[in-house]
């Protein structure tokens, strides 16, 4: 997977004998483990590079330079700086992210300092989101390749629709094109026919029976509030014993309804929280509850 390589010029300017550097950007100071240690001199700040890989070549063009130092913006397992005295190294980095790299080349005149960022984006991934299905394993794949079509993942009640693009599930992917960045796919389903429930492309069902029950619930307490508030108006300096009679079966009737449309929401919640949504899955709760 770390094969594919980018490669990198770093255009450094002439060191002729005519060039008057300012000062030398090498510190004469070394440090513990004998590497030279860099200052932050710069003359010439080449901007950043990104690629889809973890190899990078990178080569000197100029002339009349004697040595050469490159510095990888990193460490060994040892803890020591990565560098190279080689005039065009090849160079694996060890993980994604962000690394400075620094080329310092030197003759009799001086040393001119140049500098690169190089943001290490690792290879490809194609990950494969199921929205409910079974797990589809990712795969790494190389810039200009194209990834290999997985087998269809299952989810009970539904059949796979294809893979696509965009989580809004408007455009179906093609395997045939080349990978080119970090890439997610998207499962499409469809219900299958006798399921019961209304569902959107992800295979996520519109809770029919929640919202029934919900709504249910929802006119009972307004009806309960509709009893108590017309009692209480319709007694109003009635004080007869008939009234008072009426006040109370009233008074019991509208906390019959309350109740039952508190039991109803109660009920609604909870199918909703286990994933009931639908007389098929409803079937199967109380098929489960039955068995134990």
């Amino acid at each position: 997977m770390r094969t594919t390589t980018k490669t990198f010029v770093f255009l450094s300017l002439c060191l002729a004998a005519s060039v008057l550097f300012a000062s030398a950007f090498i510190s004469p100071e070394g440090t513990d483990n004998g590497y030279m240690a860099l200052e932050s001199g710069v003359n010439n700040n080449q901007g950043e590079y990104s690629a889809y890989t973890y190899t990078f070549n990178f080569a000197f063009e100029g002339t009349d330079a004697e040595s050469i130092l490159w510095d990888f913006g990193f460490n060994d397992s040892d803890g020591f700086p990565v560098r190279s005295t080689e005039w065009n190294p090849n160079m694996t980095f060890p993980a994604k992210g962000t690394y400075i790299v620094t080329q310092i080349v030197t003759n009799t005149v001086g040393s001119f300092v140049s500098t690169l960022t190089v943001i290490v984006l690792g290879t490809p991934e194609v990950v494969f989101d199921s929205n409910g299905g079974s797990a589809v394993t990712m795969q790494y794949v190389k810039v200009g390749f194209d990834a290999t079509e997985p087998a269809d993942p299952v989810r009970e009640g539904h059949t796979f629709a294809g893979w696509y693009s965009d989580s809004e599930l408007a455009t179906a992917y093609d395997f045939d094109t080349p990978v080119s960045e970090h890439t997610t796919l998207y499962a499409k389903w469809t219900s299958d026919p006798g399921t019961g429930g209304e569902e959107n492309g992800n295979g996520k069902k519109f809770p029919l029976i929640p919202v029934v029950l919900g709504l249910a619930g929802l006119l009972l307490l307004g009806a309960a509030c509709f009893t108590s508030k017309g009692n209480k108006d319709g007694n109003k300096g009635n004080r007869s014993e008939k009234s008072e009679k009426n006040k109370k079966s009233e008074e019991k009737k509208a906390m019959r309804l309350a109740i039952g449309g508190i039991l109803l929401i109660v009920a609604a919640v909870s199918l909703y929280m286990v994933g009931v949504t639908d007389l098929d899955s409803l079937f199967l709760l109380l098929e489960t509850g039955a068995a134990t």
